[in-house]
């Protein structure tokens, strides 16, 4: 949907040109790859000091940085077949939330989406009506790329620019 109103679309790299150049030249949109500074500078080392500070983990434990997506709400009006399905995220977001919920070893940094235009999913009371004493929500006051250095492990429920980022961090 990008292409379609866009003469010159700036994108990440080489690797996306090659992904979207179909797409694009059907519009008559020019891809043109210039890198991103924020991925730059993620290959660069972080003063986590102050991020630690405002998550307050307990020490000793494997952190785990879930991202979540937000739910459309019935506001996305262009989709692909079949259409996003709150529901269906709904219950994969559950999902995740019980797996890390069960593993009690672990500290777990939940990440929201940090759109204020849409409502959180309820994850939040979701965790206190399961009783799992081992989540930290975070919506606004940090980004997702501050919290990379803290995470030992990264899960991303909707691939976006998260999936880029976390990948230059080299973590499972």
């Amino acid at each position: 949907t990008d292409f379609i109103s866009s003469d010159f679309h700036l994108v990440f790299g080489k690797g996306v040109v090659k992904q979207h150049n179909k797409e694009a030249r059907y519009f008559g949109t020019e891809l043109i790859p210039i890198g991103s500074s924020c991925l730059d500078a993620l290959k660069k080392e972080s003063n986590i000091a102050k991020t630690k500070k405002i998550v307050n983990l307990p020490p000793g434990k494997k952190v785990i940085l879930y991202t979540t997506s937000f739910l459309w709400q019935n506001s996305f009006y262009i989709s692909n077949y079949p259409p996003f399905s709150d529901n269906l995220f709904w219950l994969t977001q559950k999902a995740i939330i019980d797996i890390l919920g069960k593993n009690s070893e672990l500290a777990v940094i939940v990440k929201l989406h940090p759109n204020l235009s849409y409502k959180a999913a309820p994850l939040e009371d979701y965790v206190r009506e399961k009783k799992y004493n081992n989540f930290r929500f975070i919506r606004n006051g940090c980004n997702f790329t501050s919290l990379l250095p803290l995470a030992d492990v990264i899960v991303i429920d909707m691939p976006s620019t998260t999936l880029l980022q976390a990948l230059i961090t080299k973590k499972p």
